[in-house]
C-alpha cells in the first residue's frame, strides 16, 4: 500500500489554496478510492483496534488529516469508504453502546471525534458560504447552478467568454459530478469550450476574427479545375488544432484523465464523466472530437468492442443498422475529416490487435459511408469524395475494370498516394493503401479468378496476365518496396506452380498443400485467405462433399496466435466437425463473404450448371453445403 501517495493527497502544503487542494483531490480520487478499498479489506482481517494500529502506525494520523480535509467529502463514494475505515479501524461496531462518550475507550472516542469533523467540513466551509445557505444546501446548488449557467449564456452572447476560466469551472465541477445538478453545469461549460476553440481556429486561419470564409479567402484553397483543396485544408486544420491547444486550453489534461480513465487503465471501469459524456447532443460530441482525438479514439475503442468484439455472431444486417444509428456514423457522412480519423484509428487497431472481427467492422463502416445504395453494387461509390485524391483514383480503377492494364495502373496509383506526403504519416498511408482494395472483395476474387484459371490449365504457359494478376495479389499481401515483397512474390509464385492442374489432383493432395502454406503464403492476411478459398472452391463442384469441406475447414480452422492449422478433417471427424476449434474471426469474416460469392456464381452460372442443380457436383448444391456448415459453426459457438 502507497502510504507516502496517500499522505500527500491530504497535506497540508496548500491549506490557503482550496483551488490547489481540490485539483489534486481530483486528480488523486481513483488512487484514493483504491487505497481505501484495499485498506479496509485489510482492516477486516485485524481482531482488535489494538492490531490495527500496530500494523498501520502511520494510519492515525493520515485517517485525521483526511477527515478535516475541506472538499474530500463532497465526493460521496470516498466519504463513505473513509467512514468505513474509521469504524473498521476502532472496530467501532464491537464497542459498547450503552456506556457515556467519556467512558468509552480512546480509539472510539477518537472515531467518533474523526467523524463529527467529516461531517462538519462536508456541510459547509464556513469561510466561503454564507450560513443561512446550509439550511437548504441543495437548493442552494441548484440555484448556483442556474446563475452559473445563465451567466455562461450571457458572456457567450456578448463575446466574453474565457478560456482560463472556463477551464477551473470545468476542472472545479468534476467533483460534484456524483449531484444530478451538475450534469447540466458540465455539459454547458464543455459546450462553451467548444465554442472558444472553434472561435480562435477561424480568427486563426481564415485572419477575420470569428466570421465563416469568404470566396477570396478559399481562393487559395482551390485547385486549377475550381474543386476545394480538402488535401491541403485538412493538413492545415490539424496543425492549427494543434497550435490553439497549446496556446488555449478551455478544457485541461486533468478533465480529459477523468473523463478518459477506462482507455488509460484497462482495470479501470468507465469514469462517471464518460456516460455524462454518452448522454451528449451530437454537435458538442462531434465538437471534442475534431480538437481531440483521443476522445474520438475511445468512442471508436467503444464502438468495436460492442460490435465487433462480441462473443457472439452479430450479422451484417445488424451491423450495419447499429451503424446507421450511430452518432459517429451520421458524422462520418458530411465529415470528410472525421471519416479519415476514423478509418485510421481502426486500421491501427486491427495491426495492433491482429483480430480480423475489427477488420469487419472496418468494412462495414467503410461500405455505410461510401456506398449509399440498397443492393451493395461495387460501382455505387457516391461518397468516393471522402477519400484523398490518389485513393479516390484507385477505387475509379477498382470499380471500372478488372484486367491486366487495371492491375498495373492500380498499384502506380496506391504507391503514388503512399509517397505523396509528409514522411512522418507514410506508415499510416501505406495502411491506407493496404486496407483499400481489401474493401472490395469482388475484386479480390476476380484477381483470384485468374491464378486460378491458369492452375486449372496444365499447358497454359506464364504470361502477362497471369504475372498482372500474381504482383496484385503480392502487394495486397505484402504492401512493402524492399526484399520482403520480393520474398513474399516468391512464396506466392511456388505456390501457384505446385496448384498447376489442381483439379484433376487427388484432394488429399490438395488440401494438404492448402492447409499447411497458406499462411505463410499469404502472409497472415485473412481476407486474400478467406477469398482465395471461395475461388478455388468455385473450380471443385466435382468434388465430394467431404473433400470440400476439408478443404473449406482448413481455413475456418486455422489458429492465427500458433499459425498452424488446428486440424484436418479426415471422413470419421466429419460427421463432429462442429465440435472442433473455430477461429470465430475467420468464421464471421467467411460468412459475410458467402453472399459475395452466391452472387458471383449466378453471374457465371451456364445452363448445364442450372439443369444440374439437384447433383451434388452443381456449385448451387455446394454453395447450400457450405451455408450449411458454416450455420452450424455460428450456432455451436
Amino acid at each position: 500500500m502507497d502510504w507516502p501517495r496517500f499522505k500527500r493527497a491530504f497535506t497540508d502544503q496548500h491549506d490557503n489554496d482550496n483551488s490547489k487542494r481540490f485539483r489534486i483531490l481530483v486528480q488523486e480520487s481513483p488512487f484514493i478510492l483504491q487505497f481505501l478499498n484495499d485498506f479496509y479489506n485489510a482492516l477486516c482481517r485485524c481482531q482488535t483496534p489494538d492490531q490495527c494500529s500496530a500494523l498501520y502506525p502511520q494510519a492515525e494520523s493520515i485517517l485525521t488529516k483526511a477527515s478535516i480535509h475541506p472538499l474530500l467529502a463532497t465526493h460521496p463514494e470516498i466519504a463513505k469508504r473513509l467512514v468505513a475505515c474509521l469504524l473498521e479501524y476502532t472496530k467501532f461496531e464491537h464497542s459498547n453502546r450503552e456506556q457515556s462518550l467519556q467512558k468509552q475507550p480512546p480509539s472510539i472516542q477518537w472515531c467518533i471525534t474523526r467523524l463529527r469533523r467529516l461531517i462538519h467540513t462536508s456541510i459547509v466551509d464556513s469561510n466561503e458560504v454564507d450560513r443561512n445557505a446550509k439550511r437548504d444546501n441543495d437548493q442552494y446548488i441548484q440555484q448556483q447552478i442556474e446563475r452559473l449557467i445563465e451567466e455562461l449564456d450571457i458572456r457567450s452572447i456578448a463575446d466574453t467568454l474565457h478560456s482560463e476560466k472556463v477551464r477551473k469551472l470545468l476542472d472545479m465541477s468534476l467533483i460534484l459530478i456524483h449531484q444530478e445538478k451538475t450534469k447540466q453545469l458540465i455539459q454547458k461549460l464543455v459546450a462553451c469550450a467548444i465554442e472558444l476553440l472553434e472561435k480562435e481556429f477561424t480568427f486563426i486561419y481564415w485572419g477575420v476574427k470569428y466570421s465563416p470564409p469568404t470566396t477570396t479567402t478559399t481562393a487559395t484553397l482551390t485547385n486549377e479545375s475550381g474543386k476545394y483543396n480538402e488535401q491541403e485544408y485538412d493538413s492545415d486544420e490539424e496543425e492549427l488544432i494543434q497550435q490553439i491547444k497549446t496556446i488555449n486550453k478551455p478544457i485541461s489534461q486533468l478533465f480529459l484523465d477523468t473523463l478518459l480513465q477506462h482507455r488509460q487503465d484497462d482495470n479501470r471501469g468507465k469514469s462517471q464523466l464518460w456516460y455524462l459524456y454518452q448522454q451528449w447532443p451530437w454537435h458538442i460530441k462531434t465538437g471534442l472530437w475534431r480538437f481531440y482525438d483521443k476522445i474520438l479514439e475511445a468512442e471508436i475503442v467503444d464502438t468495436i468492442d460492442d460490435i465487433a468484439l462480441q462473443p457472439k455472431y452479430i450479422s451484417s444486417d445488424n451491423i450495419r443498422s447499429q451503424l446507421s444509428n450511430s452518432t459517429l456514423i451520421q458524422t462520418m457522412m458530411i465529415n470528410v475529416g472525421h471519416f479519415r480519423k476514423v478509418y485510421t484509428i481502426i486500421s491501427e487497431q486491427l495491426l495492433s490487435t491482429g483480430d480480423w472481427r475489427v477488420f469487419r467492422l472496418l468494412y462495414y463502416v467503410f461500405d455505410s459511408v461510401m456506398h449509399t445504395h440498397d443492393d451493395q453494387l461495387i460501382n455505387s461509390n457516391s461518397n468516393i469524395q471522402h477519400l484523398p485524391s490518389q485513393l479516390a483514383s484507385a477505387v475509379n480503377i477498382i470499380t471500372d475494370s478488372n484486367n491486366q492494364q487495371s492491375y498495373v495502373k492500380l498499384q502506380k496509383s496506391l504507391e503514388l498516394y503512399i509517397y505523396a506526403g509528409d514522411i512522418d504519416e507514410m506508415k499510416n498511408r501505406r495502411c491506407h493503401a493496404w486496407l483499400l482494395p481489401l474493401m472490395y472483395p469482388r475484386f479480390i476474387y476476380n484477381c483470384m479468378l485468374v491464378i486460378f484459371e491458369w492452375c486449372s490449365n496444365k499447358f497454359e504457359q506464364w504470361n502477362g496476365r497471369i504475372n498482372a494478376a500474381w504482383k496484385m495479389v503480392g502487394w495486397m499481401v505484402c504492401p512493402s518496396d524492399d526484399d520482403r515483397l520480393d520474398s513474399c512474390l516468391d512464396r506466392i509464385r511456388e505456390w501457384i506452380l505446385a496448384l498447376k492442374g489442381f483439379c484433376d489432383n487427388d484432394p488429399e493432395s490438395v488440401i494438404q498443400l492448402f492447409s499447411l502454406e497458406w499462411y505463410d503464403v499469404f502472409n497472415g492476411n485473412i481476407a486474400i485467405a478467406l477469398i482465395t478459398t471461395l475461388t478455388i472452391l468455385s473450380h471443385l463442384s466435382h468434388w465430394k462433399n467431404k473433400d470440400y469441406i476439408s478443404l473449406l475447414d482448413t481455413t475456418l480452422h486455422y489458429d492465427v496466435l500458433s499459425q498452424q492449422p488446428a486440424t484436418i478433417i479426415s471422413d470419421s471427424a466429419l460427421s463432429s466437425s462442429i465440435t472442433l476449434p473455430y477461429n470465430t474471426s475467420i468464421v464471421y469474416l467467411f460468412y459475410d463473404y458467402l453472399p459475395m460469392w452466391e452472387s458471383l456464381l449466378n453471374l457465371t452460372m451456364t445452363l448445364d450448371d442450372e439443369y444440374s442443380l439437384l447433383s451434388d457436383n452443381s456449385l448451387s448444391n455446394k454453395l447450400r453445403l457450405i451455408t450449411n456448415h458454416v450455420n452450424s459453426i455460428i450456432a455451436s459457438v
